[in-house]
């Protein structure tokens, strides 16, 4: 860590974006609303293992997108952008309190993916991070809704709820199927 780390990164709030700690961040000519940094930050690996990443992180309000190249980063945080709720109930569920979140979602029998993460935003360091601090092996390609919940009640993040989020609306059309059954 450079030893201006608290000017250069903790005073422009960049510390801890999507539950990764920067160490170093450079700003860098970005599009307009959206701040872009040449960074290395620390990621979770295996049990108490922690590696270090360089690459590039885009800020765009309180949303941030970890990246290996500029246009990554930039594309991933519009993405995220996009993906912010806009129905009531879906709002709701992102302020929620964590308890009141796994009860309502621990309901459904559903798997999410791991591709569910990207889709709704969050980036491939974030999603390696959290399944690591919480021991969810990132080689099975899919969990069931309750295991990746657990996760959630230990290291609750905002993007873990947009992948459940984007679990249940990708399995819309089954769980309404098994609704209507019952």
């Amino acid at each position: 860590m450079p030893a201006d780390w608290r000017l250069r990164v903790e005073r422009k709030g960049l510390a801890l974006l999507s539950g990764l700690m920067t160490l170093d961040a450079l700003q860098i000519e970005a599009p307009a609303g959206i701040e872009l940094y040449a960074a290395v930050w620390a990621c979770q690996s295996r049990g108490y293992a922690v590696r270090t990443e360089r690459g590039f992180i885009a800020v765009a309000g309180s949303d941030s997108f970890h990246s290996d190249t500029t246009e990554g980063a930039i594309l991933g945080v519009q993405r995220k952008r996009r993906n912010v709720p806009t129905r009531a109930a879906t709002i709701a569920d992102m302020t929620s309190a964590v308890d009141t979140f796994i009860t309502k979602y621990s309901r459904y029998d559903i798997y999410v993916s791991l591709d569910d993460a990207p889709k709704t935003g969050s980036c491939e360091y974030g999603i390696h991070s959290w399944c690591a601090s919480v021991g969810i092996d990132i080689g099975r390609a899919r969990v069931p809704m309750i295991e990746l919940l657990e996760g959630f009640r230990r290291l609750p993040q905002i993007e873990v709820r947009r992948a459940v989020l984007g679990a249940v609306k990708r399995n819309r059309r089954k769980l309404n199927a098994n609704m209507s059954s019952q």
